[in-house]
């Protein structure tokens, strides 16, 4: 009883975060496959080629140029070895077929409990689902509503600056056309206006030099 009380609280203990570990099938390389194979290797379980498990990963090369590969981003491509992978791979799919195994099982002997657990499981669920449906159309209507009033679609703003541009050429369109500039007999514009001791304009004088 004290050892398991023990193991318990081992189980309770906080621990210090583990290092990032490039991830295999979401478990860690290094922290969990490495020392896994590692181990039924010793046992005769598996022959992985200790080169392998040396250097798990591997840098890629072109098939037909032999030259170093690289991704979009620039990175070169590294993979994990493909004998190591396969293993990997194997132990997945013998895990999954496991808990479909374990599934099974306990469906068929608990037939009854089985089908009420997973309608308990659905009804509870409903009002999550109902809820986060209603909230997700009611910020979708907020987001459309709120483009329709601040922006402006790329047609009717095309539109708009047509509209913009042909009144800015029209602006001091004809200036300084209009009626002929008034010349004296040998065609010398007339600068200062003619005008009579009060300072109006005297239209006779302009006649006069017009004639």
């Amino acid at each position: 009883m004290e050892k398991n009380n023990q193991y318990i609280s081992s189980l309770l203990k906080p621990i210090a975060k583990a290092n990032a570990d490039k991830k295999v099938w979401s478990i860690g390389l290094n922290q969990v496959w490495l020392p896994f194979f590692t181990a039924t290797n010793v046992t005769g379980q598996t022959e992985i080629t200790p080169a392998v498990l040396g250097n798990p990963l591997r840098l890629q090369y072109d098939k037909n140029t032999g030259e170093v590969k690289f991704g979009s981003t620039g990175k070169p491509v590294i993979r994990v070895a493909k004998e190591l992978a396969d293993s990997i791979s194997m132990v997945r799919q013998n895990f999954e077929a496991n808990l479909l195994n374990e599934a099974h099982t306990i469906q068929m002997d608990n037939e009854k409990a089985y089908a009420e657990h997973v309608k308990l499981c659905v009804k509870m669920a409903q009002p999550i689902i109902e809820h986060d449906s209603a909230e997700l159309t009611k910020a979708q209507l907020a987001k459309l509503e709120l483009a329709s009033t601040t922006t402006t679609t790329p047609d009717v703003l095309t539109h708009a600056e047509t509209i913009v541009k042909a009144k800015g050429k029209g602006k001091g369109k004809g200036k300084g056309k209009g009626k002929t500039p008034v010349t004296t007999p040998d065609n010398t514009p007339v600068t200062t206006p003619v005008t009579t001791p009060d300072n109006t304009p005297d239209t006779s004088k302009v006649a006069e030099l017009v004639s």
